[in-house]
Order: C-alpha cells, then structure tokens, then sequence
C-alpha cells in the first residue's frame, strides 16, 4: 500500500478550505448586493445561514441541516422576494411618473414612489445606491438567463451597464425630452455612443419561424445569384405576431407568451425592439448560394413595462390575513422600465446590437415545411404554465 507523505496530505487537506473561499466570494458578493438593493432582511439571513448550517454539516448531523435549508427556503419565499418585489416596484413607480405614463395598480405597495418620479426636476432619478443594486441585478438576472438558455438576451441587458454614455456632461443632466428619449429606442431620439457597437453569432436566428419566412421569401431570387456575384435586399423590419389586439401596454408575460405559442420564446425577448431589423444578402458560391443574415437593432427598454407574477406567501393566509392586512396575493415583478430608468441616468446606455449568421439557400429550414417551424427551448416548457 502506498503512502501519503506528509507533504501530499497538507495539499490534500488545503483543497477543502480552497473551496470554501472560491465559494464564498461570490455568495459574499450576493450579501452585498442584497443590502444594495435594500433587502436588509434577507442580507442578513444569508450572512447567517453558513455560520448555521456548516456545523451541522461537519458533525453529520443531516436532519437538522436539511431543515435548516428548507427554513432558509421557506424565508427566501416570504421575505427575501417580498423585499426584492417593494424595491423592484418602488423603482418602477418612480419611472412611471417621471415618464408621465400611468400608474399601475401595484403602486400602491409603495407610497410615494409615482409622485416622486413625477415631481422630479434634474439630476439621476436613482440614488448610487440604487444604481449599484440594479448592476447587481442585471448581473443574476443574465446569470439565470444564461443558464436557462437564453444567452443572447442576457448579454443584450448586460451591455447595457458597461456601454458608454452617449452624451457629455452626463445623461442625468440632460432636458427631459432628452433623456425620455433614452426609452423610446432606435428613430425616436434615443442617442448612442459611437463606440457603443456589439456583434455576436446569431444562429438563433433561424430557430424562428418568423425568421425563417421572412428569409424563404427571398429563396427563388437568391437561387439565381451566379458565383462570386452578390445580391443585396431590402431591409425588412422583424414583427412578431402577438395574439389579436395584444401589445406590450398589456402585460410582458401575456405579450411574449402570446408570441411564444406562435412562434418561440427566444428570438422575440431578444429581438423586439422598435428599429430592428432583418439585412438578407445573398453570395453566390461554387457549392450554391449562401444567405449572409443580419439582425441590427437598437437596444434599450420602454418606461412601462414588466412581467408580473402574483406571489402567494404566508402572509396571505387566512389565519394571519387579519394581522397582516394583506387579503391579496403580492405582485412581484422583473421590471424593465428599473433598466429605463437606469438609461435616465446614464448608469446603463443604449447601444446597437447586430446579429449575424449564415445558411444555405437550399438549406430545409427554408422550405415549405421547415419555414413554420420553431424550435423550442426547455425553458419553455415551465414558461409556459406562468405566461
């Protein structure tokens, strides 16, 4: 039997503690943001529940740590995302009345918020603090995106917190028309830095059926460019079919569902954006013809918009409803008007996106029967029981 020098169980014995501290940066990281983006409450419990849990860990002492993960769960639900929800909602209402669009009725779980915005004359509409809590969001929320498969639209918000402000002196301290047009999006007075420029693959692209008839359409003339000619189309604006009647104004999570059911739910949360665009070209090739496909687009977010999920928690309960005088469930919701906000004050910014990919002109996606189809991501299948 070999044995271990001492040297080697040293090395052996740091790996465990190497692991600790690779783990607790970024759950440190997570604390802090916690408490930027005034959940103190829940910053708190995360600060405690290592210093809990791992004793019962090192003793082997399974059921106690197990309900010490489901009690930390359980105040995760109750507390943590109604923390999350009243910020969330309080920087959504403050957009509102700056931006002179109505308020919503979930205003009301922060008093003072919408008149806030609406009363605001100069200067950044969010505190630093609260500059620094949405980044950190923007952060997890393209962590999770990237994680669900939905990369594209995660990088695309992501951008936005490292892309330049357009404007000297500051965006914050620009007129107001100004700085509203920060929201409205490409054409519409939005401005961008010159350097504010992303490309990226786009094969997700032609995962949707809207896509690929836009690009079947313009398969017999592209079958008749010659070899090392090249023929250039029209630009055609990309719009989705949303149900009958149904606009973003609705609800997100009933627009993009709407959108998700014809089509699928990627391109639509990455590409719908008021300028976007579709720049089909075709190069003759010995082989064949080769589409060269382009999406170029401004990115930015309106000032009344997000999803909205009613949230059931203890506090809604019958036995306690009389204590806590909630009869209803909380509103919680992934705003994209906090981002709009953001572009206000030029702590996140605008920019313009292009997308690009390649295909065959005989390829079967662009056929009679492959043009309709999407393909779907696994996220969707969870999507699609809450949207």
């Amino acid at each position: 039997m070999n044995e271990v020098t001492t040297g080697e169980a040293a090395r052996l014995r740091r790996w465990p503690h190497l692991l600790r501290l690779i783990l607790a940066v970024p759950w440190l990281l997570f604390i802090l943001w916690l408490f930027s983006y005034s959940m103190p409450l829940s910053g708190l419990c995360a600060a405690a529940v290592p210093w809990l849990l791992i004793p019962f860990l090192r003793a082997r002492r399974w059921i106690p740590a197990v309900l010490m993960l489901l009690l930390s769960l359980l105040v995760a639900w109750n507390v943590g995302l109604i923390e999350y929800g009243k910020k969330s909602i309080d920087l959504h209402c403050r957009v509102l009345g700056y931006s002179g669009a109505p308020s919503e009725d979930f205003c009301r779980h922060s008093p003072g918020s919408y008149e806030e915005g609406k009363t605001h004359q100069d200067g950044p509409l969010f505190s630093r603090r609260e500059q620094v809590g949405v980044h950190g969001f923007n952060v997890i929320l393209a962590a999770g995106g990237t994680a669900a498969g939905l990369s594209e639209v995660a990088w695309e918000t992501l951008y936005m917190s490292f892309a330049p402000d357009p404007v000297e002196g500051g965006m914050a301290w620009q007129p107001k028309g100004t700085r509203l047009a920060q929201c409205r999006g490409g054409g519409r007075g939005t401005r961008i830095h010159e350097d504010a420029v992303s490309r990226g693959g786009g094969s997700f692209l032609l995962d949707s059926s809207t896509v690929r008839t836009l690009v079947a359409a313009k398969v017999p003339a592209a079958k008749r460019v010659a070899a090392t000619k090249r023929r250039t189309f029209p630009a055609r604006k990309l719009v989705f079919r949303a149900p009958p009647g149904m606009t973003r104004r609705h609800s997100d999570e009933q627009y993009y569902g709407g959108i998700m059911r014809r089509d699928n739910f990627k391109a639509p949360i990455t590409l719908v954006v008021p300028d976007g665009r579709l720049h089909l070209e075709a190069r003759g090739e010995e082989a064949g013809p080769v589409f060269e496909i382009e999406w170029r687009g401004t990115i930015s977010y309106p000032a009344n918009a997000a999803f909205q999920f009613p949230l059931w928690t203890l506090w809604y309960n019958p036995v306690v409803a009389d204590l806590t005088g909630q009869s209803r469930s909380f509103p919680l919701i992934i705003s994209e008007s906090v981002f709009c906000g953001m572009t206000l004050d030029g702590a996140m910014n605008p920019y313009q996106q292009i997308w690009a990919t390649s295909a065959p002109v005989s390829d079967p996606r662009f056929s009679s029967g492959g043009e309709k189809e999407s393909v779907h991501g696994w996220i969707e299948l969870i999507l699609e029981h809450v949207m």
